[in-house]
């Protein structure tokens, strides 16, 4: 998730449902790249495809993030 590629695409779909034609254009990313992201980011729910149009699915993003911060955050052990 933490993919720089990934994330501009989240941000460009945080404003609203785009095309993968115009992710490609407004990113400036290849064919593959968009592909490879966007197959990652469905993959793990985060976006989902309705038509040509991806849209965020937040509830799972938030959910992810969550699970994420959970996973870095260090444990807190009491000095003796």
């Amino acid at each position: 998730m933490s993919d720089p590629g990934r994330l501009r695409i989240i941000g460009l779909l945080s404003q609203k449902p785009v095309t993968r034609a115009e992710i490609m254009a407004r990113l400036d990313l290849s064919l593959k790249e968009a592909v490879d992201h966007l197959a990652y980011l469905q993959h793990v729910s985060a976006i989902s495809l309705d038509g040509e149009t991806y849209k965020l699915n937040d509830d799972k993003l938030a959910n992810l993030a969550r699970e994420k911060l959970v996973q870095e955050r260090p444990s807190f052990v009491p000095a003796d």
